[in-house]
């Protein structure tokens, strides 16, 4: 009797053993690489710091006005210094009161993409929702020299090593949305990297040892312009200021943070609010743009 024996073309069989250690190193850059152990921990190995970082996380622009319900395209490049480097941790802070994030562009082309997070082992693909936390304002993922689709052609079988990475790249294009602000705001948004740090951004190079080469960050000055809203009529039920304006101010006197009656945004219902009224006065003044 004649066994039908399953064989495997060697192909095939390279290009799925390639995929499964593209997912192990993926786990282990999620497990191992986003956190810099500073001390000997038993069955892990050692991140360190390198004696001269060259590595840089730069975002651009590095300053701009933006308005109310706009969106703001930051860049986050990487620099590494002459060096070559395995993977990136990207970890980004921002005012969630400020700001919401509508969407993130990975970097999917070269050698050096913007794969993590991943929803799947079995399509490891980008997905921006995983990596921001809207409530928080953090922003986190992750790039590394390995290339999940050479072929460009959605086939994550054909997943190739390509080992490290030296140059400039593009790791990503994240898109803010700027929250309404009763007057103008300054609102940084900066890379979280502290040395020696446990959960932060990193440059790593691979070797015989685990090195972060990141030395270099900068931030983005960013201010919200706010609406140009005349803002004098209280009283929604007429647009024309007036008496009844004034009424909805006087029994706010005093500090109240966040009152519709604030209408110079200090935090206390005072002399510059009735000014404010009086500078209207008998204006048609819409309460929204």
């Amino acid at each position: 009797m004649k066994i039908k024996r399953n064989l495997v073309k060697p192909k095939k069989q390279l290009a799925q053993g390639l995929l499964v250690l593209a997912l192990a190193l993926i786990l282990f850059l999620a497990g191992v690489l986003s956190t810099k152990i500073v001390k000997k921990l038993p069955g892990k190995p050692q991140v360190l710091q390198a004696q001269n970082p060259s590595g840089a996380l730069l975002m651009a622009p590095t300053s701009a006005n933006v308005g109310v319900d706009n969106i703001l395209d930051l860049e986050i490049n990487l620099d590494t210094g002459g060096q070559s480097v395995s993977a990136a941790d990207v970890v980004i802070e921002y005012n969630p009161n400020h700001y919401s994030v509508s969407g993130i562009d990975p970097n999917l082309g070269g050698n050096f993409k913007t794969f993590a997070p991943i929803v799947s082992e079995q399509n490891p693909s980008f997905n921006w929702q995983a990596a921001v936390n809207q409530s928080s304002g953090k922003i986190e993922f992750s790039a590394l020299a390995f290339d999940f689709d050479p072929n460009n052609d959605g086939n994550f079988t054909d997943a190739a090593p390509t080992n490290s990475f030296n140059g400039n790249v593009l790791l990503a294009k994240v898109h803010f949305r700027a929250k309404d602000v009763r007057k103008d705001n300054s609102s940084p948004i900066y890379f979280i990297a502290q040395v020696n740090a446990t959960t932060d951004s990193n440059v790593v190079v691979i070797g015989n040892e685990i090195v972060d080469i990141l030395g270099t960050t900068n931030h983005a000055s960013i201010t919200i312009k706010a609406r140009p809203v005349c803002r004098a009529a209280i009283d929604i039920s007429d647009q024309t200021v007036g008496l009844n304006d004034l009424l909805y101010i006087l029994p706010k006197w005093g500090s109240c943070p966040s009152c519709l009656e604030d209408l110079d945004g200090n935090g206390n219902v005072g002399l510059s609010d009735l000014l404010y009224v009086t500078g209207y006065w008998n204006q048609n003044c819409p309460v929204s743009p």
